[in-house]
């Protein structure tokens, strides 16, 4: 699983883990449960810029989806995975756009 940040300064990966359980509906809403591996402060950090995620091909019409619990294409999560599992973050200055 991966954890974007959106709006004026996204999209941007600022966290990533794994799915720990099985779905859930919990009074009509449908959960899962996760363990994150890494999350990063976004002010200061992130563990992919919106040039990288844009860079993914076919990707872009998921970075804006305003909604939780999209099944990305395996395609697409093997890049993202390439491009933040056990990698470092990178730096940022936090202001929106700069990403």
């Amino acid at each position: 699983m991966f954890l974007l940040r959106q709006g004026k300064a996204g999209p941007v990966v600022i966290g990533y883990g794994k799915v720990t359980g099985e779905p859930e509906n919990n009074a009509g809403k449908w959960q899962v449960r996760g363990h994150f591996e890494s999350i990063v402060d976004p002010r200061t950090e992130v563990l992919a810029t919106r040039e990288d995620l844009l860079a993914i091909p076919g990707g872009q019409r998921f970075w804006r989806i305003q909604s939780s619990g999209v099944l990305l294409p395996e395609t697409i999560a093997s890049a993202l995975e390439a491009l933040v599992v056990g990698k470092s973050p990178k730096l940022t200055s936090g202001e929106p756009g700069t990403n």
